[in-house]
């Protein structure tokens, strides 16, 4: 029975593929499907989208219809109701879902980028490198959360608020005792619970206990960063560790933290207005901290492990990066950036292949974290230091000269001294 359904499928995507070829010689038919059951690709990269639609207007003709739509599972309603209206999708949208998804794919597959919504697809991103020994002659393409044409910091943010909807959402937050004048800082940790909830169809609302869940190179424990959240309650930033769904609370009692994952008021709709009002975000790359790009707000990575993205240039909203400390095999030093490279781990994206090349993580320090977020402090106040400019910009010239990338990582301080100090040579020449 499986076979035959896979069969038909295969039969219906073909027909539906050629059938939709063959009236856009009068009608241009163009599709795409939104990935809306993961919150990192409904936020920066649609806004990237729309904004480029905006300004690029000829590559987006009028004379073609363009059809959106969406997957079955809908990370954030609210946010997908808001891109609804911008885009103007259908309302009809979930049907369309079940027409086209599979002459969307069939189409993807066949590279016919004519019959697509243009778009930079995630379909590509890293394959060749699962296929070829030689990963350093292979160059990454950027995805289209990768802002190439500049236009989040030229352009005003899609989504707004209107009076009532910013009325209630600071009257949700006066009851976790926040005032419209507070300074607020989100934390976005990822941990693996929110993957395993999606991958076993586990309601998200159900309370349980999950035990034995793997951290990958990517998640981090929240019981790393109690210091620094004290810290923060302390200084008088109200923090709001963000998710809809997290493995463990952070054991932390203060007027100033709530943990929102775990409480009964959190909604889509909130999901989205804290980072409309928040100050600024630390991150560890999770999705949601994606999010940040639809009103331009700053943010800094702590414990930064997706190493793949290190290859392209990075947005100006992203103030720094401070990555995990990278161990390789037995040696207690951490890696630094250049070994990074050097060792071909930005070209990896699976953890299974970090535990094969023996490549362990571990946390940053309570006191490394507090000072990146001074740095970042200071960053706010009074914008980057002459020195860090001038280190920062040298590093990421040789890492694009040595190793064929394009990348201009606003690199942790506490990185750059090591770094320079190892393409530097006597004279202050740059060793290349």
């Amino acid at each position: 029975m499986l076979i035959i359904k896979k069969g038909l499928y295969n039969l219906y995507s073909i027909l539906g593929y050629y059938f939709i070829k063959l009236i856009s010689i009068i009608f241009k038919i163009r599709i795409l499907m939104i990935e809306t059951s993961a919150i990192g690709h409904m936020g920066k990269q649609l806004e990237i989208h729309v904004k480029e639609r905006e300004i690029f207007k000829d590559e987006y003709s009028s004379n073609y219809i363009d059809i959106y739509f969406g997957e079955k599972k809908i990370a954030n309603e609210y946010l997908w109701s808001r891109w609804k209206e911008i885009l103007n999708i259908s309302p009809y949208e979930r049907y369309f879902s079940v027409i086209f998804r599979p002459i969307f794919f069939y189409a993807l597959k066949k590279g016919d980028f004519k019959i697509l919504i243009p778009f930079r697809y995630n379909f590509d991103f890293l394959s060749k490198l699962d296929k070829s020994d030689k990963i350093e002659n292979n160059k990454l393409s950027p995805n289209q959360g990768h802002d190439i044409k500049n236009v989040l910091e030229n352009t005003d943010p899609s989504i707004n608020f209107n009076d009532d909807e910013i009325k209630k959402g600071y009257k949700i937050l006066k009851d976790l005792n926040i005032r419209e004048n507070d300074k607020i800082l989100l934390l976005c940790v990822r941990d693996p619970l929110y993957r395993f909830v999606l991958k076993h169809g586990i309601n998200i609302n159900t309370k349980y206990e999950i035990k034995n869940l793997i951290y990958e190179n990517r998640d981090s424990r929240i019981r790393d960063y109690k210091d620094l959240v004290k810290y923060l309650c302390d200084q008088g930033y109200k923090v709001i560790r963000m998710g809809k769904v997290a493995h463990e609370k952070l054991d932390l009692k203060h007027s100033n933290f709530v943990d929102y994952p775990f409480l009964d008021i959190k909604s889509d709709f909130l999901d989205i207005f804290l980072f409309k009002v928040c100050h600024f975000v630390i991150g560890t790359g999770t999705g949601l901290d994606e999010l940040s790009a639809l009103f331009r707000k700053k943010k800094i990575f702590l414990n930064y492990g997706e190493l793949s993205t290190l290859n392209f240039n990075y947005e100006k909203d992203v103030v720094y990066v401070f990555l995990k400390k990278i161990y390789c095999d037995k040696n207690i030093d951490d890696l630094n950036i250049i070994q990074l490279f050097e060792k071909k781990l930005n070209y990896i994206d699976n953890f299974q292949k970090f535990k094969h090349m023996l490549i362990s993580f571990k946390s940053l320090s309570s006191n490394e974290m507090i000072n990146a977020i001074q740095d970042m402090e200071d960053y706010i106040k009074h914008g980057y230091p002459e020195d860090f400019l001038k280190k920062n910009k040298l590093v990421n010239e040789y890492l694009n000269r040595k190793y064929n990338i394009s990348t201009n990582v606003n690199w942790g301080l506490k990185y750059l001294e090591k770094a320079t100090q190892e393409i530097i040579d006597k004279n202050g020449k740059i060793l290349i």
